[in-house]
């Protein structure tokens, strides 16, 4: 094992000064042979220090569970594909390779390159796991309220690096052949030396399930802190899941239990119109987590919001003033993150528990309770001038469609919208994209197996395994 100083640099200097202290105590073995920092082969095989101290306290490992560069931070691949924004030419050519190409949805989106979300998503697991194992090591300590917390807190981080990888790197979830597609590789363990064959789709999703109901046990019912999860967010997630596997009895089940625990909305109407007009750790957040993409999804206006969802908003629609900055194009500026429109909110919040439990009451024909659910929301997102007039459907069709239309304006850039189109697509709803730079056109036909992105190149270097077919 290297000490932290064998770390790569450009690791290091990411870690917070506080977690560097307590992280000259923790063991943790970096170079893997996943890829996750591109290191030889040569590094994992040296010998361990006899000079380094093993943690032996929760403490040191809460402090790694408090870095939000690994927890609090995740992939924006799933946005980049997505048809809530286009590029100009000019912002486009000027792309790195891997966002330029999951752009248009090339063949090779990565051409070779550094895949960050397959990276990160991969470092969170493996310090999940090092968490994981290390608390287990410290006897009675690790049953002490502090430990299960802690313990809980890493099962729920591994399953959701577990769930993001499975949208971009597996096929979506179809109970007809989830038992065979191929899914992603379950590292549950820290020993990264270690081959790992790619794991079934039913596997994968019933690892993440089994990962946050073990979480739902050791958690307290509401964090100390919004980076943290707890059985609140536990319950959000699971209903996230389950509606990314079209499970929509228990994706309800989970959606009602979180809502049953909290359901606060923010008036729209009451908040300041401003560049960044929404506050980090807002009353809506549960949990709160972040993507990058500042290269796409930056507040210098490089890419669009699509012209047709901008104008989809009533003008009466708080959303339309409070989401979207006016630069020479429309682009979106009302991300739940705060601070900067660059980061934008991926977590989980109640406005999604809303339109989550709405969606599957339309799929139980109970139309009544989907609309209430709807209407709730909208409430609190119109101008208050009494021009609001609630939404009603006499039919399940009719319910669904203005639900996952008010779904797609409500969560925009919140790393969603690939998860719905997958699904959405699976069900029959045959969306197709179309991207267009200069003369060319590029088209994602529903279904498609470019909804599904290639296993990095670095990652079948090291750890041979089937690649995904595109």
């Amino acid at each position: 094992m290297q000490p932290l100083e064998a770390i790569p640099l450009e690791l290091r200097l990411i870690l917070n000064n506080k977690t560097r202290i307590y992280m000259k105590k923790i063991v943790l073995l970096i170079y893997s042979a996943l890829g996750l920092l591109a290191c030889k082969k040569d590094k994992l095989n040296t010998k361990p220090d006899s000079t380094q101290i093993i943690p032996e306290t929760i403490a040191y490992y809460q402090m790694l569970l408090d870095n939000q560069n690994y927890f609090n931070y995740t992939t924006f691949l799933a946005e980049t594909g997505s048809d809530n924004y286009y590029a100009t030419e000019n912002a486009w050519t000027n792309f790195n390779a891997v966002c330029k190409y999951s752009y248009i949805w090339a063949q090779d989106p990565f051409e070779g390159g550094t895949v960050n979300d397959w990276n990160l998503s991969y470092t969170t697991i493996y310090y999940a796991n090092t968490v994981l194992e290390g608390i287990n090591r410290l006897g009675a300590e690790k049953g002490s309220p502090a430990g299960l917390r802690a313990t809980g807190e890493a099962y729920f981080h591994r399953a959701h690096a577990f769930f993001q990888l499975a949208q971009l790197f597996c096929k979506v979830y179809d109970p007809a052949t989830a038992k065979t597609d191929l899914g992603i590789p379950l590292r549950k363990r820290s020993d990264v030396t270690l081959g790992i064959a790619r794991s079934t789709v039913q596997e994968t999703y019933d690892q993440i399930i089994a990962d946050l109901l073990e979480a739902e046990k050791l958690l307290p019912p509401l964090p100390d802190y919004k980076t943290r999860p707890g059985k609140l967010a536990v319950a959000a997630l699971l209903s996230r899941v389950y509606l990314s596997m079209s499970d929509y009895d228990r994706s309800f089940q989970y959606a009602d239990k979180a809502l049953s625990q909290y359901n606060v909305l923010m008036n729209y109407h009451t908040i300041k119109n401003t560049g960044v007009p929404f506050k980090q750790f807002n009353d809506e957040v549960i949990w709160h987590t972040v993507m990058g993409g500042s290269m796409i999804f930056n507040a210098d206006n490089n890419c669009s919001v699509d012209t047709a969802l901008y104008e989809s908003f009533d003008s009466n629609d708080m959303r339309k003033q409070l989401f979207f900055g006016i630069g020479n194009r429309p682009y979106f500026k009302g991300t739940y993150a705060g601070l900067t429109t660059s980061f934008k909110f991926c977590g989980l919040a109640v406005d999604e528990l809303y339109l989550t439990r709405a969606e599957c009451y339309a799929h139980k024909d109970m139309l009544r309770e989907a609309m209430n659910d709807l209407n709730t929301l909208m409430t609190k997102r119109w101008n208050n001038n009494n021009s609001f007039k609630p939404f009603q459907a006499t039919t399940k069709k009719d319910a669904l469609q203005q639900i996952l239309r008010e779904r797609r304006k409500e969560l925009l850039f919140r790393g969603l919208r690939w998860m719905d189109l997958r699904r959405l697509n699976l069900a029959g709803a045959d969306i197709n994209l179309k991207r267009i730079i200069g003369n060319d056109t590029f088209h994602l036909s529903a279904n498609s197996l470019r909804y599904i992105y290639p296993i990095p190149d670095q990652e079948l270097t090291f750890n041979e395994m089937p690649q995904n077919e595109r």
